[in-house]
């Protein structure tokens, strides 16, 4: 199993939008042969989003990167 943890800074006006996009990405990602696990955390002062992946292999990762929704 291989974990990823992407930490991402987000201004203030932009958190909700930010959040709303990355449901469609955390709901397709996850019927993605290979995840285990694919969330968004949202840090105590509000200032960090943290994106955190768990994949089988890291061939489920490239495929992740080069399919995800984020390529279309």
């Amino acid at each position: 199993m291989i974990k990823i943890v992407d930490k991402a800074r987000v201004l203030e006006n932009n958190i909700d939008n930010f959040i709303n996009i990355s449901k469609t990405l955390i709901e397709e990602s996850r019927k993605e042969e290979g995840c285990i696990y694919y969330s968004l955390h949202k840090s105590l002062d509000g200032k960090y989003l943290t994106f955190i992946e768990e994949w089988k292999s890291m061939e489920a990762i490239d495929y992740h990167k080069t399919q995800s929704i984020l390529s279309l």
